[in-house]
Parts: C-alpha cells; sequence; structure tokens
C-alpha cells in the first residue's frame, strides 16, 4: 500500500511501522508506546499540522519539533511508565508529587557549562562564522588557509574536549544496554 491508496490506508501502514520499530527497539511497552508516539507525530503532521508549524513564527516551530523530539527520547529512555511520567514532570519543574521543584541546587559549574555550550553551538554559529570568513577572505586572499585551519583546529579541540569530558565522567551505560 504505502502511500498510494489513500490517507486511511497511509495512516494505518505508518503505525503499523512505527509499532514494528517500537517492537525492533526492544520488547518492552516504552518501546512499542515509543514507535506509536512517533507514527501519532507523522499522522497528525500529514493530517494539517504541519501547515499550521510552516505558518508559526520559526522560535516556536523550532520549540515543537523540541517537545516532540524530547518526549520520544523520555518514552525510549524510560524503564516503565511510570519512570517516564516522572522524568516528563521533572522536566516541566515539578517533583514526582507535580510540586514545583526549586532549581537552586541544579545550577552548578558544569551544569551551566554544558547548557551554555549546548545553546551556543545549536544556533547557526558555525555557518554564520564560515560566512564572516567567506567575506574577509575576499578583501584579504591570504588569510583563506589559517582561517580554514583554525576552524578545524577549533572544532578537533572541541570534539577531543567533548570525549575527554564524557569519558571522565560517571557511567553512562550506551542507550541500547537493555538489548
Amino acid at each position: 500500500g504505502g502511500n498510494r491508496k489513500g490517507s486511511i490506508r497511509t495512516y494505518a501502514n505508518l503505525i503499523v511501522v512505527f509499532f514494528l520499530c517500537g517492537l525492533w527497539h526492544g520488547a518492552s511497552w516504552t518501546f512499542i508506546a515509543w514507535g506509536l508516539y512517533h507514527g501519532f507525530f507523522l499522522i497528525i503532521e500529514r493530517a494539517g499540522v504541519k501547515a499550521l508549524v510552516d505558518r508559526m513564527p520559526l522560535a516556536l516551530g523550532h520549540s515543537y519539533a523540541l517537545l516532540v523530539i524530547m518526549g520520544g527520547w523520555v518514552l525510549f529512555a524510560s524503564d516503565s511508565f511510570s519512570h517516564a511520567l516522572y522524568y516528563l514532570s521533572a522536566m516541566g519543574g515539578f517533583d514526582s508529587a507535580l510540586k514545583p521543584v526549586y532549581y537552586q541546587d541544579y545550577f552548578k559549574a558544569d551544569l551551566i557549562w554544558a547548557a551554555t555550550c549546548g545553546i551556543t553551538f545549536s544556533a547557526p554559529l558555525l555557518p554564520l562564522t564560515n560566512k564572516s570568513c567567506l567575506k574577509l577572505t575576499n578583501r584579504i586572499p591570504f588569510i583563506e588557509h589559517p582561517l580554514r585551519f583554525g576552524q578545524v583546529a577549533g572544532l578537533l579541540a572541541l570534539l577531543l574536549f567533548s570525549i575527554a569530558f564524557l569519558a571522565s565522567g560517571t557511567f553512562n551505560p550506551f542507550i541500547y544496554f537493555r538489548f
């Protein structure tokens, strides 16, 4: 069937495919829910939500995408639905009893550093830097190679720093450790 036999058939095929994707990732209800969750969002986006999101301001559409993706990852990483609900409530600023959480205990230097890097590098920083470098090299041609070398060296240093930081941290099992 694919998507050539009408909308209902397409939606049914999406649900079946993503149900099987969830099952493929693990024989747990959270993985099945994760697959169905993705199938559901593909269906509602095909049914008209995508047109609505496309008309939204870019930041709002980006926020929608991030919330949907993070919700899916919570299902994927959780051992049970109660665990997923706990994660979601904590992400929303509540503890397990749905009371507000006070965040002063969570603002540690490494968390602030990681959040700053995450926010900075999730922005289009590298393409803007590349664009600025190209404008500069058009005016001063002999600095093109040192700039390119500097970009590569900076990215390599960031990669090595990230690897060292992850390796020195606490035990974090590979996400597929349950398979």
